[in-house]
């Protein structure tokens, strides 16, 4: 019967460390990689990941719609200092915009144009006439870069 304690003992020693060791290894990638696993675990905890499906009425809604085609208009997000698509087929005439959801300023810097320094939430956009590879990059982070391929 002692050995059964002392053995029990042992396993929820081993059990204790691994936990440990899994929350460590846990903290240091979110704190230090793309991958936020405790941001993830409260995501599905909080049940924020259900869906709730709402349909308006028609009157809200108009049966045509004449604003600009999703062909020709692309939005590239600015999060976690990527550009989010970072490459792109587009044709010509396409309008793109630059969203800055990151927490911090950053740039767009192509050759022969610039946006300027976007603080968080501001956009910028562009549109591109002649066909061509369009490469740009963050001024202020060069890591960050994109290209666009207008056909």
């Amino acid at each position: 019967m002692m050995m059964n304690i002392k053995l029990m003992k042992k396993k929820i020693i081993i059990i204790a460390g691994a936990i440990i060791l899994i929350l460590i290894i846990a903290a240091g990638l979110q704190k230090f990689t793309n991958f936020k696993p405790f941001s993830l675990a409260w995501y599905y905890i909080s049940g924020n990941y259900k869906t709730q499906y709402y349909r308006p009425s028609d009157e809200h809604f108009p049966k045509t719609y004449s604003g600009p085609s999703a062909e020709t208009n692309l939005n590239i997000f600015i999060r976690d200092s990527k550009f989010i698509p970072n490459a792109n087929a587009m044709p010509v005439g396409t309008t793109v915009t630059w969203r800055n959801e990151d927490k911090i300023t950053h740039n767009i810097t192509g050759d022969g144009w610039a946006s300027g320094d976007l603080a968080p939430g501001q956009s910028f956009s562009k549109t591109f006439d002649s066909p061509g590879d369009y490469q740009y990059h963050c001024s202020i982070h060069p890591a960050m870069k994109g290209e666009l391929i207008i056909r």
